[in-house]
């Protein structure tokens, strides 16, 4: 019970307020100070299936006039995952490099196609959709031109922008499931407020490129 306990704790609390490791590291950081798990683990098993959910996930919000409730349950489910192949591993010590690598993989395939069928459904405004492109291309460019081989550790801001725009896009699928226009109304408020986060955290991620390169 305590290690559950101290395995929920630590996938709730940054690691400058807990004061055991340094702040910004996560799950790489994690991987690295315990010894690799590999491949086959039950942590991966959950990223697995959080790859395997997309698809049907972007089918049903370009479906969501007939079936309300299939995308939220779908999209719900792959943000539970999210959270849950973390507690996972910190709860079962299997620490993986490359479910570190992964998992942000996941992460940004899935809700950049969630997000962009939202938009084609006219839920979400075109322009946070935009604005997350732009900025992940410009990273992309910066990293190619750099030659940073290794990606960057995932802060603890980018996992708050994240969560955020996961429980946006949530609120705006649980609209038309509760026939709740509010709830879809707040959903898409969470949504750009976390397009304006991707662009902080990207400025944030670009001057940490920078100080990698000239340290190198």
């Amino acid at each position: 019970m305590n290690k559950a306990l101290t395995a929920l704790r630590d996938g709730l609390l940054p690691p400058s307020l807990r004061g055991d490791e340094p702040a910004g590291q996560g799950r790489a950081a994690q991987s690295s100070s315990h010894a690799d798990s590999g491949v086959v683990t039950v942590p991966n098993a959950f990223t697995a299936l959080r790859f395997l959910l997309i698809i049907p996930a972007v089918i049903a919000i370009l479906q969501i006039q007939e079936r309300p409730w299939m995308p939220l349950v779908l999209v719900a489910i792959f943000s539970l995952t999210d959270w849950v192949d973390g507690f996972l591993a910190r709860l079962l010590d299997q620490f993986s490099e490359f479910g570190a690598k992964l998992d942000p993989i996941a992460d940004r395939i899935g809700l950049g196609l969630v997000i962009i069928a939202l938009t084609v459904e006219g839920m979400l405004p075109l322009w946070a959709i935009l604005v997350i492109a732009a900025v992940d291309v410009a990273l992309l460019v910066m990293l190619v031109r750099l030659r940073l081989r290794e990606g960057m550790a995932v802060t603890w801001a980018g996992k708050l922008r994240t969560a955020l725009t996961m429980l946006g896009v949530v609120g705006v699928l649980a609209g038309p499931a509760f026939d709740w226009s509010w709830l879809t109304a707040l959903g898409s408020v969470c949504v750009q407020v976390g397009a304006v986060l991707h662009v902080l955290n990207g400025i944030g991620y670009a001057r940490t490129a920078l100080r990698i390169s000239r340290g190198a």
